[in-house]
């Protein structure tokens, strides 16, 4: 059985590596826009540092047997003078499961963390983003009770 934590820098290594398998797979479904560069793996391993190490983020890993399976990322995001009617929310930034513990509730598990933490700062939404050639991702959203907010149009020149 799985449980999940709250990340230490002890497992940075084992998120980094996930993380690759993530970019992986979205290079998969377009690699014009995602690609890796001689740095990537060191940039990202210090920004979850860093996530790690600021109580306005969280990062979340799931553990089989003290080996990290999967993690998720979430930051609160805070407007201080919105044009909007909603002041603040938590963005989801990554979350990434091994693919041979998929559809155990894991996922949804981590988004329980994330609700629960944004609960309790007094945050109403939590927000994510969706590469849209992600159908597999979308699909769990959706399940989950997320809902399409904008849609960002590109244009290749």
């Amino acid at each position: 059985m799985y449980k999940i934590q709250e990340a230490t820098t002890a497992h940075l290594q084992e998120i980094v590596t996930l993380w690759t398998k993530l970019m992986n797979i979205h290079k998969e479904l377009d690699a014009h826009y995602f690609s890796e560069t001689d740095n990537s793996k060191n940039e990202y391993k210090t920004e979850i540092e860093w996530f790690i190490n600021h109580d306005s983020n969280r990062v979340y890993v799931a553990l089989i047997d003290n080996e990290v399976i999967g993690f998720a990322t979430a930051q609160l995001i805070f407007f201080s003078n919105s044009h909007y009617n909603m002041n603040s929310h938590c963005s989801i930034g990554d979350i990434m499961i091994e693919e041979k513990y998929q559809h155990l509730g894991i996922g949804k598990a981590f988004l329980e963390e994330v609700k629960l933490w944004a609960q309790s700062v007094n945050i109403k939404t939590i927000q994510l983003h969706v590469f849209s050639k992600n159908e597999k991702a979308l699909g769990f959203f959706k399940n989950q009770g997320f809902e399409d907010l904008f849609a960002i149009l590109e244009l290749k020149i």
